[in-house]
Order: structure tokens, then C-alpha cells, then sequence
């Protein structure tokens, strides 16, 4: 039996991109311990639900795994400069 993810996001408009440069493009993905276990279309998140599964419906809208996390320099610059140490840039 395979496990069923912690979290779903479906109905979405998913916009991935993976280490070689390959786009993809899907409906639904699914989470299992914090990793991405299924990207795909509406009819194969089914057998990632379970009773606990968190499913969250994105109505349509776009979404873009991964994007949060790899803009967090931000965080980073803005605290810096607050703390009185600007960032040098090259």
C-alpha cells in the first residue's frame, strides 16, 4: 500500500522547472515529508489522498514550488542593513 502524502494542492496552474533545465507543467502536486512526491494532472492526485491528507484548493490559480524559499536573501539583506552592515555586492 503506498503512503498517502502529508499535503495536496489541486486545481492549480503548476509551473515547475528541474535541475536540467525541463518545464513542467501540471494541475496537482503532493507532499510527503516535506518533499514533492507526485507532480502531475487531477486524475493521479487521487491516490495520494488519505484521511489525513491536508488538500488545499488553489481554484485555478498558479502556483510555483519552491519559489519562497529561493528568495529568502532578501531577508537576509534587509536585516543586514538594519544591523548596520550593508551587502557589498561584486
Amino acid at each position: 500500500m503506498k503512503q498517502k502524502a502529508d499535503k495536496v494542492y489541486r486545481n492549480a496552474k503548476v509551473y515547475s522547472v528541474a535541475m536540467d533545465g525541463t518545464e513542467t507543467r501540471a494541475e496537482a502536486v503532493a507532499i510527503k515529508d516535506g518533499k514533492f512526491v507526485y507532480v502531475g494532472d487531477e486524475a493521479g492526485i487521487a491516490e495520494w489522498l488519505g484521511d489525513n491528507t491536508e488538500v488545499v484548493d488553489c481554484h485555478g490559480k498558479s502556483i510555483i514550488p519552491g519559489l519562497g524559499d529561493a528568495h529568502m536573501h532578501l531577508a537576509g539583506c534587509c536585516l543586514q542593513a538594519v544591523q548596520g552592515r550593508p551587502r557589498r555586492h561584486a
